[in-house]
């Protein structure tokens, strides 16, 4: 069973709280008062702490005492708001709340975001040694395989297709998401996805963006349709502010299509590799997770030339600065690098335009997240 601690800062009654929780799951202790509390919820070692947001004045600081704590550092950290709560939601989560759920509790909800923060947290801790001693190059590695183990192959070659994925995290927990699917021998749908901000609760969500991908992959034929529905369930999840960048596309080689919907994401480019003509392919809606009524459009393209190349990237691969005063823009990065070497494999594309981006950039380092994708078909 997981280790649960319920935090109360004065003296409700949390019957309501505790009985919401899976007894078959949770071992629920409950720590009340402000004066030694800190202690008392590390002497449990718990697997996840929930904070009862009541009147108390000093909620700010108290939730601070917790999250700042060396002992409860990789604890998260969720908050139970309500009518009477002295901490609006965004004052929680910018004082170390990873997510805010409110009252009147959905049951299922709770239990869910519970057992997913936990099962996370599990996985992180046993595939990151976390000693500060660690070098920086080699924290960066174990950060790239918690990320690869959410992640399909780095490659696929078909009759049809030829792809390759790269995904490099800016530290030791990636917001980046990518991920393909083969529906058929004609058929290739992918997802790539930017979560807002850094560090545990953005890896989760991105978590969170795969489990919907698994589930609703069949949705990719229509990628508006799978994108507003990614919205309605990162809503779902509960107030964890964080927002999300997307771009969902299905490509149809028996219709000789390209299917598209952009969620506030980077353009994705489609190339003809025998000319390095290029179409440019933009937002056509807002990011997800910020609003119930979401509209976006879906773009699709006929495939009329004979040698394909379809391009796919986060901010990180474009968005840095190449001294202290000349920021790279997108339109050079695509001129002066994408646009050339054509001729290499999907493979070989991908190390090159990671190679060039990295020596452009101001350090010879990325400071955000890099994902990218490349898709060869005739």
């Amino acid at each position: 069973m997981s280790r649960v601690v319920l935090y109360d800062p004065g003296d409700n009654d949390l019957g309501f709280l505790a009985d919401s929780l899976d007894a078959d799951r949770y071992a629920v202790s409950i720590v009340r008062g402000s004066t030694d509390y800190v202690r008392d919820i590390a002497a449990v070692d718990p697997e996840c702490v929930i904070v009862y947001l009541d009147g108390h004045p000093e909620l700010a600081g108290l939730i601070r005492g917790i999250s700042g704590d060396t002992r409860l550092r990789d604890v998260p950290l969720l908050a139970v708001h309500d009518e009477k709560s002295g901490l609006q939601p965004e004052e929680a989560v910018s004082n170390g709340a990873m997510q805010i759920l409110r009252t009147p509790l959905q049951v299922e909800l709770l239990n869910a975001n519970v057992g997913s923060m936990i099962r996370y947290r599990q996985q992180l801790l046993g595939m990151l040694d976390r000693k500060r001693s660690d070098p920086e190059g080699e924290e960066l590695l174990k950060g790239q395989q918690v990320q690869q183990s959410m992640l399909p192959p780095a490659g696929m070659q078909t009759g049809s297709f030829r792809l390759a994925s790269r995904l490099i995290p800016g530290g030791r927990l990636c917001g980046d998401y990518q991920d393909y699917r083969l529906l058929d021998e004609q058929r290739l749908a992918i997802l790539q996805a930017d979560v807002s901000g850094n560090g545990f609760v953005t890896a989760m969500v991105a978590s969170r963006i795969k489990g919907w991908f698994d589930d609703n992959v069949a949705l990719c034929e229509t990628p508006d349709a799978f994108l507003r529905g990614l919205n309605t369930a990162m809503l779902s999840f509960g107030e964890h502010f964080q927002i999300s960048t997307a771009v969902c596309l299905l490509i149809d080689l028996s219709k000789r299509r390209l299917r598209i919907a952009n969620a506030g994401h980077r353009n994705s480019y489609w190339l003809n590799r025998d000319t390095a003509e290029f179409v440019s392919i933009p937002s056509s809606g807002p990011a997800l997770g910020m609003f119930d009524s979401y509209e976006i459009d879906t773009v699709e393209l006929q495939l009329g030339w004979s040698s394909n190349r379809l391009v796919l990237f986060t901010d990180g691969l474009v968005e840095f600065k190449q001294d202290d005063s000349r920021w790279l823009s997108e339109d050079q990065f695509r001129d002066q690098v994408m646009r050339s070497g054509l001729e290499l494999d999907a493979d070989e594309y991908c190390d090159m335009l990671l190679k060039r981006s990295r020596e452009l950039t101001e350090h010879g380092q990325w400071r955000d997240d890099v994902s990218l994708i490349t898709v060869d078909f005739s």
